[in-house]
């Protein structure tokens, strides 16, 4: 779809990064949403003169805007600047010559010095076109273009001097900020696809895409539209390493300089701060990726003889997953690491669980498990997006129908996980991925780091109630009975599935965003998690959704300790809403062709 003068090194769906903190807010920690918001509403509205636009949910924050005819051919140009404190970010924003009013928006920055003035080449390129009309591909043909202009070694001007830039998060968030800001004041751009995309190799995107991200329930929160992020683009004039790193060959020829303990720390660094040149004094020449015809970006580690690891693709309860090839077969799968002198470990009993549960569907299987160096591995099937990510992509709410279409699954998957004498205790969006080709239409369950038998294996005998128990899973969508302390049992798993629904169809939950102080412990944070929960009546959480999502709610905060829930009734709520609605049987889902 859109021009690229440089190589595509990455393209990924969020979200996969850091966690950074929400843009500032007023003195008193909370939006000044009491103020009127007059938004300009048209570009068109913008003069020659500069025009400051505010908004009361970042009170720290002016863009400054003004047209800017730089380009000939009838693109409409604008430039302007962020005002933070002393900080300005420049920036200019281009408006798609196809259709302004449904074109994606590319939000571009240069990153590198080589890359500067990043504005002149989105102007010579429409020249181009000019001469050329038949290029419809370029940028501004395609989309709506942010360019934000800033050099690398100074850290879109944060930093004094060198190439390690440690403000890059906070300039991370004044750049959400401007996006926010120019969203609200200019409505037809709001629920429009975001590309975000630099092009110095990823130095400072990650953290860039980590902010919007993050920054989206805060959006929410203040009463403005989140933020559809759709993808992170990274772009340079080459790809091969040994191009990319200056000293490649003389590190090809020595080992590790580094004990990798000793590399360790690099982890506390930013990842825009990763320095490629820095890490091949950590790796053995022999790990490091070669020279080939391979995809550049292979590590040439293996687990089980047979399976190399490729790029990570995130992180467990435990551990951290990676894809890999079986180099034999070819197949891909997805291999979870964990060290071995992990505090807690886990990993080997999660493997035992997928043993138990192998043969179910919608459960990955665990083909190879063992011990490699430094780490123990489980080797598993490759799958796809987890829900969370799916939700991002349908703007953080889905349709009736696509929730009732999870609903029976997710009940069938954790009742077929009852069924072997096993609560998960971590129902979330996260831990639920949609299966890949023929099987894109299967949810599947994952993560049984905390899971746990809730039979004797031997007698039976359901495990005994006790109310003295930490919380176990993630407070937004655990049980009332777990944030209280008593032991987890079946009727767990499924209220908290019922948070889940709710979550999709709400697309948010009344005890997210809470206020806390400043100094709050996790225990107070669980606590007024707690509180509100323990406050929403079920009827006031379903809110007027169908009468099904009370029910469900209802039964399940009702059962007791040992009961065996009816799963049967459960699915027979949505199943009957479903047929009423009139929805066909299609496994057409919200995202489906995204």
């Amino acid at each position: 779809m859109f021009f690229r003068p440089a190589a595509l090194v990455g393209v990924f769906l969020c979200p996969v990064f850091a966690v950074f903190n929400a843009p500032p807010r007023n003195a008193n920690g909370v939006p000044t949403l009491n103020t009127t918001f007059a938004p300009l509403g048209s570009l068109e509205s913008l003069s020659d003169e500069f025009t400051t636009l505010k908004h009361p949910a970042f009170p720290r924050y002016g863009v400054r805007a003004k047209r800017k005819d730089v380009c000939e051919g009838g693109v409409s140009c604008y430039a302007g600047y962020i005002d933070i404190d002393a900080h300005h970010l420049f920036f200019h924003f281009f408006e798609s010559k196809n259709d302004p009013d449904t074109d994606d928006v590319i939000f571009w920055t240069s990153g590198g010095e080589l890359h500067n003035c990043c504005w002149r080449r989105v102007c010579s390129w429409w020249k181009q076109h000019l001469a050329r009309p038949e290029r419809t591909s370029l940028w501004s043909m395609q989309a709506n273009i942010f360019f934000l202009d800033q050099p690398s070694e100074a850290g879109y001007s944060y930093a004094d001097y060198g190439t390690y830039v440690s403000t890059t998060e906070d300039t991370a968030r004044d750049t959400a900020a401007l996006v926010a800001i120019f969203f609200a004041h200019f409505p037809q751009f709001q629920g429009r696809a975001l590309h975000l995309g630099e092009a110095q190799d990823g130095r400072y995107m990650p953290a860039l895409a980590a902010a919007v991200y993050e920054q989206n329930d805060f959006l929410v929160e203040s009463q403005l539209p989140p933020i559809n992020l759709l993808s992170v683009r990274i772009g340079t004039a080459v790809t091969d390493l040994p191009e990319m790193i200056n000293s490649w060959y003389e590190n090809q020829c020595a080992p590790a300089f580094f004990h990798i303990e000793a590399c360790d720390a690099t982890e506390q660094f930013p990842r825009a701060d990763f320095n490629a040149e820095a890490l091949s004094l950590c790796i053995d020449s022999l790990l490091f990726p070669k020279p080939s015809a391979e995809p550049s970006g292979w590590l040439d580690l293996r687990v089980g003889g047979n399976y190399r690891l490729g790029r990570k693709l995130g992180s467990g309860s435990f551990g951290d997953i990676y894809y890999a090839i079986d180099i034999i077969s070819g197949e891909e799968v997805a291999v979870k690491l964990e060290r071995i002198d992990a505090k807690q470990p886990k990993l080997e009993a999660e493997n035992k669980i997928y043993m138990t549960l192998a043969g179910g569907d919608g459960v990955p299987y665990s083909k190879w498990y063992g011990t490699e160096g430094d780490y123990r591995a489980m080797v598993l099937d490759l799958l796809g997006l987890s829900l969370e990510d799916v939700f991002n992509l349908c703007k953080r709410k889905f349709s009736l129908k696509t929730t009732l279409m999870l609903a029976d699954q997710l009940i069938t998957r954790i009742e077929y996980v009852h069924s072997r004498g096993l609560i998960h205790r971590d129902i979330k969006p996260a831990n639920f991925l949609m299966g890949l080709g023929q099987h894109k239409s299967q949810v599947n369950v994952i993560d049984f780091g905390l899971s746990k038998k809730y039979r004797n294996a031997k007698t039976n005998a359901h495990i005994p109630y006790r109310d003295d128990r930490n919380l176990t899973g993630t407070s937004r969508y655990c049980s009332i009975n777990t944030h209280i302390g008593i032991e987890q049992a079946r009727r767990d798993d499924l209220e908290s599935l019922g948070y889940v629904l709710m979550y999709f169809i709400r697309g948010v939950l009344p005890w997210q965003n809470l206020k806390n102080p400043k100094n709050a412990t996790n225990q107070q944070k669980y606590d007024r998690i707690m509180e509100k929960k323990i406050a929403t009546s079920t009827q006031v959480l379903a809110g007027d959704f169908p009468d099904e999502f009370g029910i469900y709610l209802a039964y399940t905060r009702g059962l007791r300790f040992e009961d065996e829930p009816n799963y049967g009734f459960l699915r027979k709520l949505f199943r009957d809403l479903y047929v009423r609605e009139g929805f066909p049987d299609d496994d057409v889902y919200d995202w489906t062709g995204k």
